[in-house]
């Protein structure tokens, strides 16, 4: 993604949060003159006192690494996948195959953008040649002949094919951004709402200074589940440490697609 696709998607959910999920009056809303922070916003709050506020956000994701080194693998892992079905699902458009087709890569996943067109024609051919003949047989496969398939060899642990008679199927899969919805990580929250604080900042005089993490639902590990059912979650001694010590004067934890925010400090 683009920075400049980045910041649209940054402003986009910095709106929707402001207007949906605090209800406010939002009447400005842009990027930052200078960054960071991410973006600037003009609110009018029930009372009619208007405030502008200086946003600066963190999408969550659960399977971060330890001190945020590398970013979320389920994130990547799925970029890589996307890439290759939009170069995939053209094809299987057109030749209409009865084969659905599950894929794992090698861990970690290494796959380079240049390769992805070649990756995707490989894993037609493939499942064209080993498509089981009976309507519903399944097969796996763990071995590729290197020269016939030199980039399936590479990257992928497994391949399962399934026949389905009569049925085109379109949408194959990657098993590799499955992953259990984990929720609420309160270490994770810590170590990154204090790496957030580090970060020097150039502030609008005036404005009150907001962080926003957001899970925004995107990949099941960047969701933060339903509400925890014990409030005393909240109350963990490293998590109120990073709020307290942390400069923002409002820190929001905010699951998107359950609808449902947390302040923190």
């Amino acid at each position: 993604m683009t920075r400049a696709a980045q910041k649209d998607e940054e402003i986009f959910y910095a709106g929707e949060f402001l207007r949906n999920q605090l209800r406010l009056n939002l009447t400005e809303l842009k990027a930052a003159v200078q960054e960071p922070p991410d973006c600037s916003a003009t609110v009018i709050d029930m009372g009619g006192s208007t405030t502008l506020v200086d946003l600066e956000l963190a999408e969550y994701y659960v399977d971060n690494p330890a001190e945020g080194a590398g970013g979320s693998t389920a994130k990547r892992v799925s970029s890589c996948w996307d890439k290759v079905c939009a170069t995939l699902y053209p094809q299987l458009d057109k030749l209409k195959l009865p084969v659905d087709v599950g894929v794992r890569f090698k861990e970690p996943v290494s796959l380079k953008n240049g390769r992805v067109s070649s990756f995707a024609d490989e894993l037609i051919r493939f499942a064209r040649e080993f498509c089981p003949n009976g309507h519903l047989e399944r097969t796996t496969h763990g071995v590729f002949a290197p020269k016939s398939y030199p980039l399936l060899n590479e990257h992928v642990e497994q391949i399962a094919l399934t026949h389905f008679e009569g049925t085109v199927v379109i949408g194959w899969h990657c098993s590799n951004i499955a992953a259990a919805n984990i929720g609420v990580r309160r270490s994770h929250l810590a170590d990154l709402i204090s790496r957030k604080s580090a970060k020097q900042f150039t502030w609008t005089p005036g404005a009150e200074k907001w962080l926003l993490v957001y899970a925004s639902g995107g990949t099941v590990t960047s969701r933060a589940g339903p509400p925890p059912p014990d409030e005393s979650i909240w109350d963990d001694k490293e998590l109120v440490a990073a709020c307290q010590g942390s400069f923002f004067d409002r820190i929001y934890l905010w699951e998107r697609v359950r609808t449902w925010h947390k302040r923190l400090k």
